[in-house]
């Protein structure tokens, strides 16, 4: 499922990269820090919110949970 739903990334961002000059794939790289940082903040806040971590909590199950839980503990 993965590699299928990147492979548009593939052909986007090699052209991109390779047609690019270092302080423009430097820029690049610089935005999508900081949108990803941006991204992870957001969903922070969103699933901290009490009414929407009481909806997480209710229909989430231990097993995605316990998944989530392994993944932190294998990166952190």
């Amino acid at each position: 499922m993965t590699i299928g739903n990147g492979g548009d990334n593939i052909g986007v961002y090699i052209p991109l990269f390779a047609s690019s000059y270092v302080i423009q794939i430097i820029t690049i790289l610089i935005i999508f820090a900081v949108l990803i940082a941006v991204w992870l903040l957001v969903s922070n806040k969103l699933t901290t919110h009490p009414l929407i971590a009481k909806g997480l909590e209710k229909y989430s199950s231990h097993r995605s949970s316990n998944c989530l839980d392994l993944a932190w503990n294998l990166y952190h």
